[in-house]
């Protein structure tokens, strides 16, 4: 039900339903930033009338066709073995997800040939997660190019910062193109590095896309080593946001998650250099090997309460799924059954088919 619960948040972002945007129990865009989602839509509504319809046509002609695979597919039809699999984005071939990034692609395409750069860049910022959760990474990364350009007309650099460091990173991460995604978060870090007297908004924005890297970063990474000490850089951005009482009360939230995603990595890489990623157990009789391996789980449960706390339970469930394979890992029976539970019930709360890669 995944793609159908996102469908249904931009069909709520392209025909400006309110309740939905802004008043329900996980509004789509955070209040303080009301007065440019408006600005938004009245640019789309009052310039592209006929482009806003075509998109909203398509985006609940794709709910149609959602809700008849779904409901096909609960009249019985068997379930995969790899829905339990940390971190392995998988793409669902039989969802018609090719027209919902069809269109998008598209109208970001006429928007760039029309000159309509910061339009072309709000697409992209506000669309980019949800390829990624349903794995249209090459999508992603068409998107990312469309929107890097326009980055240099509107002169946004922290845009350009973020799209270098997923679209233009992560997603190539996930097509094997790693030394490539590599080059160019490094770029985005040095270009955010140079950036002075910024708004408290963009200096967290700047802040958490450094940590970010850092994070993306030590994932690629063959050796411990490396992996910690880029870990750590992340770590001491977070601490620096933390420090400023203004940023630390204005956007707890977005600092929550990246401290979360950060405490996720570094117990993910645990569980890496434990050999117990996907599968295997513990040598309980090894102390060091144990204690680490204990060091992880309390990483992962942190990390899953943290989503927790602010609602995001994409993430959540991501780390759930974490902890679960290590409790298994440790000889948990009870506990990764109960962890394996909550996961699912998240999951079904939430919308998600299965465990992507929530970046």
């Amino acid at each position: 039900m995944f793609q159908l619960h996102r469908t249904e948040d931009l069909i709520a972002i392209f025909c400006y339903d309110d309740e939905r945007i802004f008043r329900s129990r996980k509004p789509l865009v955070a209040s303080r930033r009301k007065a440019e989602y408006l600005a938004f839509w009245n640019a789309i509504n009052e310039g592209h009338s006929t482009l806003l319809n075509d998109v909203q046509a398509s985006l609940k002609s794709y709910k149609s066709e959602l809700l008849s695979y779904y409901s096909s597919k609960s009249s019985g039809s068997e379930s995969t073995d790899d829905d339990n699999q940390i971190d392995k984005p998988q793409r669902t071939e039989e969802v018609p997800s090719r027209k919902f990034t069809d269109a998008v692609l598209s109208y970001a395409q006429y928007l760039k040939e029309t000159h309509r750069n910061h339009m072309v860049v709000e697409v992209r910022n506000k669309i980019t997660r949800i390829f990624h959760l349903i794995g249209m990474n090459k999508e992603r990364e068409a998107l990312g190019d469309l929107a890097l350009e326009a980055t240099f007309i509107t002169r946004d650099p922290i845009s350009r910062a973020e799209i270098l460091i997923d679209d233009l990173g992560w997603a190539l991460h996930l097509q094997d193109r790693t030394p490539e995604a590599a080059s160019n978060i490094k770029d985005a870090i040095d270009l955010l590095g140079g950036l002075e007297e910024l708004s408290p908004e963009l200096e967290v924005r700047a802040g958490l896309a450094v940590a970010k890297a850092f994070r993306h970063l030590s994932l690629f990474e063959s050796t411990r080593s490396a992996s910690e000490a880029l870990l750590e850089k992340g770590e001491r951005v977070i601490s620096r946001l933390k420090e400023d009482d203004v940023i630390a009360s204005l956007f707890s939230g977005e600092i929550k998650r990246d401290e979360a995603q950060l405490m996720h990595a570094r117990s993910l890489l645990l569980a890496k250099y434990l050999g117990v990623e996907s599968e295997g157990s513990i040598d309980l009789s090894n102390s060091i090997v144990l204690e680490e391996a204990r060091i992880a789980r309390q990483l992962a449960n942190d990390a899953a309460s943290s989503f927790s706390e602010i609602g995001d339970m994409e993430r959540q469930a991501k780390a759930l799924t974490l902890l679960e394979r290590l409790q298994d890992a440790l000889g948990e029976r009870m506990s990764a059954i109960q962890t394996k539970a909550l996961r699912d019930d998240i999951q079904s709360r939430s919308g998600i088919d299965r465990q992507f890669n929530v970046n």
